[in-house]
């Protein structure tokens, strides 16, 4: 799929993959994602849902926050090992393949239905994403706001003071309350 039909997927656009259950999925999952990206001050564009042969994933950057199957006899979600807080899944069936974790779905509405728990991967996927640099000049500005200030979202995306701020520690300026 071209770089036009990766954007389509998430400008209501979802149907170009042929597969309506994804796309009922997709359409539900974009506000919390759109949320999670927001409360991350970082544009939206970062996030592609990639359609591929058999299933679909969506990336932040360059890594998979998650791999979804909807169609074929046993539709899942696979998540990375490391983003894995299990405890909103009971009653699932769950299966450990090393490197991540499959959560089997009865249909579509088992997607929707773990959708804020993918949100939870996603926002955690977002803030592990490794920094290019701890803060900008802003660092001031950003701590007054407690949030990130700068103009350029994309550029913001590289700070990892922009992370600690999100989680409420404030190192300098009037709302400093950590050391």
């Amino acid at each position: 799929m071209d770089e036009q039909g990766q954007l389509d997927l998430f400008n209501n656009n979802a149907e170009c993959i042929g597969r309506p259950q994804e796309s009922e999925f997709y359409h539900f999952f974009r506000p919390l994602a759109e949320s999670v990206m927001d409360l991350s001050c970082l544009p939206f564009d970062l996030l592609r849902f990639n359609a591929c042969k058999g299933y679909s994933s969506l990336t932040f950057r360059d890594g998979v926050v998650f791999r979804i199957v909807l169609s074929g006899k046993k539709p899942h979600v696979s998540i990375p090992r490391s983003e894995c807080d299990l405890s909103f899944l009971t009653g699932k069936e769950v299966e450990d393949t090393g490197n991540s974790i499959k959560i089997y779905l009865n249909n579509s509405e088992d997607a929707c239905a773990i959708a804020p728990f993918l949100a939870k991967v996603l926002d955690r996927s977002v803030d592990d994403y490794p920094h290019e640099y701890d803060c900008c000049s802003r660092y001031l500005e950003c701590s007054d706001h407690r949030k990130c200030q700068h103009p350029d979202k994309h550029f913001a995306a590289g700070c990892g003071y922009r992370v600690i701020l999100k989680h409420g520690h404030v190192f300098y300026g009037e709302n400093r309350n950590a050391d």
